[in-house]
Parts: structure tokens; sequence; C-alpha cells
């Protein structure tokens, strides 16, 4: 910044010609800067969309883990009931049969 203020002022330019480069200048400078903060902000918002989504990924497989984990939690409950069944049933059979 400072090469381009020292090259203005070394041309002997009027002092309202050096004023208005320097203005244009930081016009151009801001407006830069302006675009430089809009791309980041965009880059920001697609950074979060995209652990949103990683997140919603996560999220799912930790559900798909809770099914399994309670479809197999629910063999093995039918699976109880099974034996306490014939148990009890072969246990009648045989205090019948007595």
């Amino acid at each position: 910044m400072m090469p381009v203020i020292e090259g203005l002022l070394m041309r002997e330019l009027a002092p309202k010609s050096v004023k208005e480069h320097i203005v244009n200048f930081f016009r151009a400078f801001d407006e830069y800067k302006e675009d430089q903060v809009l791309q980041m902000q965009a880059k920001l918002g697609q950074e979060k969309q995209r652990i949103k989504k990683m997140r919603n990924v996560q999220a799912s497989s930790y559900s798909d883990k809770s099914e399994l984990e309670n479809l197999f939690l629910d063999c093995i409950d039918e699976n109880r009931k099974d034996v306490l069944r014939n148990f009890t049933n072969g246990h009648l059979q045989a205090v019948n049969e007595k």
C-alpha cells in the first residue's frame, strides 16, 4: 500500500489529483475486502451445510444401530419366552403323567 502512495507523491501531481488517486485506491481496496468477506461468508455457509449433512448421516447411523439392537433384544425376549413355555409345558406334562 505504501509504494502506491509514495509513487503518487513522486509523480508531482496536483494535490487534488493525488487525493483523487488515493480515494480511488482505497475505494477499490474496500471493494476487494468486501468481496473477500462475501466469499468467506459463502464458504462458511457451505461448510455449515456440509457439517449439518454429516451430523444427519451420523445420527441416522446411530438410529440404524439402535434399530438392530432392538430387533436383537426382541429376538432374545421371544426365545426366552419360548424356553419358559417349553419348560412349563414339559414340567406340567411330567406332573400329569405321575
